[in-house]
Parts: C-alpha cells; structure tokens; sequence
C-alpha cells in the first residue's frame, strides 16, 4: 500500500481583514479560507501560518485537519474578522507551534537555499511550501525557544466586562496617570492588565500612541476653567475676510462619541448581507485595460512563471503581448478573452492549458491566453471591491447619524465593534456639574445609545440630538490628596466605577541607597500619615524609582516630598518632623 505523501503550503492572512495574532493568543484560529490548489490541499498536510502587512511574519505551523469543503467560519473565530465572513472553501486546522507572542518576521528567515522560492508575502492567499522551509522554521523555533506560552482560558464572545465609566484614584506618586495606558490598552485589545504587565513598556507606549493618531483615544485635563463649551460643544469665533463669524465646535466629548458612533453604524450595516455582485464583462475588461497602463502592473506571468510583456493595447481592445526574451508578439482578442472568462471560473478549472484552452478558441497561443487571464482574475477581485464600496457607500456626516438608529444591537455587532476610550485627566479639578451639564445622566450604562433605557438630549447650541453610544469608555484620574473621594460630586460618583491606586513600595527595585532602606522608609512614613492624617494624603512610590544616589534622595525630598508634606500639614513643621523622624 503506497504512503500517502504530505504536502506543504504556505497560508497567508489579511489583517485588514482577520486578526491573526488576537485570534492565535486566544486559540480561536480554527479554520482557513482556500481559494487556491483546492483539489491538492488535504488532510495531514502541513501549514506555515504568515501574516502579510507591516508585521509581516510567521504566526503559527499548523496541520490541515480536515478536506476542502464549503464551509462558515467557527463561532469562536468571528469576533477576529473585520466584516462578516462568507461561507467559503475551507480546511480545518491544528496548530502545532503557536508563536503570536514572538512571531518568526521576514527578516529572521533562514537565509538558505531552501527559501530562495519562499512566497511570504505576495498577493494571495494559498501558495506551495516546501518540507525544507517548514523544518528550518521548527529548528529556529526550537533553538530561541520562542514557542508561546499557553494563554489564560479565555471566551472570544465574552468581553472582560470592563466598566464604561472608571475612575483610578490614589495619593500623589501612585502611578495613575502611568496605569491609564494599559488601562486603555485593555479595554480596546480587551486583554487583561496582567497579560498587558508582561510586555515591555515601549510597546505599550508604541501602541497607545497609535491609538490616538487614529482617534480611538482621547485624552483631557480637567482645571478650573476648563468649562462644557471646551467638553461638549460651544459657539467659537472665527474671522473670514476681515468679518468676524460665529460657529459652533465639537468639543472633546461629543467628537469621541460621534466616532464611536460612526464605528458602530458601519459595522451594523457590514454585517447586512451583501447581494452577489453580478460584474459587467465590459465594464470589468475597460477596468482591467486601465490598470494594464497603470505603474501598477509590471508584467504578466506564464504557468510556469516565464514573464510576458504587454506590447501594446488596440483601440478595438484587443492586447499584443510578447514573451519577456522574444521579439515574437501575440495578440488577445478581447471577445475571445470573454469566451475564456465566461466558460472557466478561475485559473485552476483549466487543468490542461494547450488542449482546454484550444478546444474553447480554436488555434490560439494558450501560453499567451492563459498569462493574461489569470492577470484578469488576480485583478477581479479588487473590480468587484470597488463596486461594492461604491454602491455601500454611506454618507455618514456627523449631522445625519441620527438617521441610524442603534436599537437591539446584537452580540455579534457588539463584539466586532471597537472600543473608544476618553480619559480624563485630574477629572476632580474641575467643576463636573457645569462641565459634563445634563449629559452627566447620559453616561450611564442603562441610558447609553441601544440599552434598554436609553436617553437623548438636545444639546444648546447645535440644537441637535446626542446621545452616548454603548463602545465609549471613559477613564478618570484623581488625586485623592487633592480633594477627597467623599466631597466628589454625588452623580459622579454614583455614575463611576473607583479603583483605588496605592503607594507599592515592593515595586522599588533598590535595596538601599547610601544605607538607606527606600521600600522600608516609604513604608513608615506612609504609616505615620495614616495615623496623624489618613490614607488619602500618602506619599506614592513613584518619586523614588529612578533613584541611584544620596544627592538623588536628597533633591527629592527637597523638592518634591517636603513642599507635599507642607501642604498636607498646612506648614505643621512639628507634626512633618514626626512623619520624618529626628535622624531626618
């Protein structure tokens, strides 16, 4: 009995259309679109998992663990994909190296001979891999010990239930304003904080950063002028032509929450389904000529990879091509390049190219017609986007949203939905009732946009209806040291979530400074605070992590610890000598 070979191939992800990584760190990657060589992939063949884009890399090694048959995605896999996944040609998969966490990237392939005909990377979604290239990989894998650490038991359908309305406070130097980051990190990759602790700083930085270029963060300090014209919206003075106009602005709030909006519009309306295309040969063909003349296109490519030029296109259509090496030029008549689209659905359906392709045309260069037909349907897909987009387009203009309304909004438009995050930075400096005005009601989860007591109001000056949409979170700030969480407005803090930041002297990685103990004296001085005052006025670990020297110590207590100290004790230079001691 003949041993059934194992094949190998390379599968290549979108991320603007599925999240790899997220989807391999939960384990919900189960299956795997096929659109091409459907009739050679089977089960047992081995898989090489690569994610195309700017982090372009090795993901994963799988094995296909079922035929290729029309099939939908796994529940579980749904809330990685971008828009609503169509039931395709599919496999099932195992994966047997996970490796989302330390992916192998384009620049730490084996430079060998094995890879010299490695496809990572270009347009498409299956291509043939070699044995070679899937055990050097394993090798690399093995030798850096970069297989990934199991992940927490987690459900893709269930969010981490993070609160809409948080506010993080603690003493001076507890490292609020430090947490919002993987706070905000959290709610939008909905990771947990301990998962987020484990990665280095800077890329926790990197990528909070990202976040607010791309609008998804906002970030605000309350003060004591800061009023609802700055937060909601406000009549604003500009000049044209010498005349002073008047306009109203969005102001930080409203503007987060009509992008939230808009967000969760466009997903309601993706997950509508879409009617098949039905595409216009002409149309596409007129397209496809376009694109032949565009910086685009290079060349086409022969079965058996040989370049063919594009020579020169006739006004009736039709193309003369020529092989790259050859003066001998071929013409593709266009009505008989219609023959060859409408009778086979792609490339793969013909399966001998001389005797297929002669027996539909007669005597023709089948070498020629096939190089140009697959360049046709390599370029159809995008045709057909384009339509699509075109005809879904929606004119979402901040003004006509009120159009969309967001009722009953399913568990699957909820999940695929991004979250938007607004943090407000010191919120209690500021005067909360005059700044958030009657809104303060509308941030509450039951009266958010699509919830079961939902609310609208007209604001004042755009005489428009707002309401806060459900994938708004909002972050605060306090500084219990500067007004206590007692004296807080009333509806705030009925409204908001409180999570209290304490001193943590472990996190202060030097033992001692010049024979002085920092975790030991930051935990008696916080000791003694507590009992001539309270546990609001405590002295924060951070003032005391960068230091390395005495005259380092020395300048943070002079500038920073003492004039908190005055300020805690109103100037009670006996009562800061007892929090200090007499050997101070």
């Amino acid at each position: 009995m003949e041993k059934n070979t194992v094949n190998y191939w390379l599968f290549q992800n979108n991320p603007k259309k599925f999240r790899l990584r997220e989807a391999l760190q939960k384990e919900a990657l189960k299956t795997f679109p096929v659109k091409t060589h459907k009739s050679k992939i089977k089960k047992g063949d081995k898989v090489i998992i690569w994610e195309t884009g700017s982090e372009a890399g090795c993901y994963a090694l799988a094995t296909v663990a079922s035929e290729v048959e029309e099939d939908a995605v796994e529940t579980q896999e749904l809330p990685f994909y971008q828009e609503n996944p169509k039931v395709v040609k599919r496999v099932h998969l195992n994966i047997d190296y996970n490796l989302w966490s330390k992916p192998i990237t384009k620049d730490f392939i084996p430079l060998s001979k094995s890879f010299d005909k490695f496809y990572g990377g270009l347009s498409g979604t299956n291509y043939k891999a070699t044995e070679e290239q899937f055990e050097e990989i394993i090798n690399l894998v093995e030798r850096e010990d970069i297989l990934a650490e199991p992940s927490i038991s987690y459900d893709p359908k269930t969010s981490l239930n993070h609160p809409l309305n948080l506010i993080l406070h603690g003493a001076p130097g507890t490292g609020k304003t430090y947490h919002i980051i993987n706070y905000a990190l959290s709610i939008i990759e909905n990771r947990t904080m301990d998962e987020l602790s484990l990665e280095p700083r800077p890329a926790l930085r990197q990528r909070f950063n990202e976040y607010m270029e791309e609008g998804w963060i906002q970030f605000v300090t309350f003060h004591p002028s800061f009023a609802y014209e700055d937060f909601v919206e406000g009549i604003k003075p500009f000049t044209h032509e010498g005349k002073v106009h008047y306009e109203v602005e969005d102001g930080v709030f409203k503007y987060i929450s009509l992008m939230a909006k808009r967000h969760l519009v466009e997903v309601l309306l993706s997950l509508i389904p879409v009617k098949e295309v039905n595409v216009d040969y002409d149309s596409l063909y007129s397209s496809f000529v376009l694109y032949l003349g565009s910086e685009d296109f290079n060349s086409f490519s022969s079965r058996t990879g040989k370049r063919m030029l594009l020579q020169k296109v006739a006004r009736n259509g039709n193309l003369t091509v020529r092989p790259e090496n050859s003066f001998l030029a071929y013409t593709i008549s266009k009505a008989k390049l219609k023959k060859l689209y409408k009778s086979f659905g792609s490339v793969d359906d013909i399966k001998h190219t001389q005797n297929d392709i002669n027996l539909l045309l007669g005597g023709v260069n089948t070498r020629a017609y096939w190089s140009v037909f697959n360049e046709l349907k390599k370029f159809e897909p995008s045709f057909v986007q384009a339509i699509v987009e075109d005809s879904e387009e929606i004119p979402l203009t901040d003004g006509g949203m009120d159009a969309y309304e967001l009722n009953n909004l399913s568990e699957v438009a909820k999940s695929q939905s991004r979250r938007f995050v607004l943090i407000i930075d010191e919120i209690n400096r500021g005067n909360i009732a005059s700044i958030f005005g009657d809104l303060i009601t509308l941030i509450e989860e039951n009266k958010r946009e699509g919830q079961t007591e939902a609310l609208k109001l007209v604001l004042p000056y755009s005489k428009t209806y707002f309401c806060v949409p459900p994938n708004l979170h909002i972050i605060g700030t306090m500084n219990t040291a500067d007004r206590s969480v007692e004296s807080l407005d009333a509806a705030l803090r009925r409204r908001f979530t409180f999570v209290e930041s304490k001193p943590r002297p472990e996190l202060l990685q030097q033992n001692s400074v010049s024979g002085v103990d920092l975790k030991r004296m930051l935990t008696t001085i916080n000791k003694r605070i507590s009992i001539l005052l309270d546990n609001d006025h405590a002295i924060g670990h951070s003032y005391f992590m960068e230091i390395e020297t005495l005259a380092e110590l020395k300048s943070v207590f002079s500038n920073k610890i003492l004039p908190l100290l005055q300020e805690y004790f109103y100037g009670d230079f006996g009562k800061i000598g007892l929090i200090l001691g007499k050997e101070f």
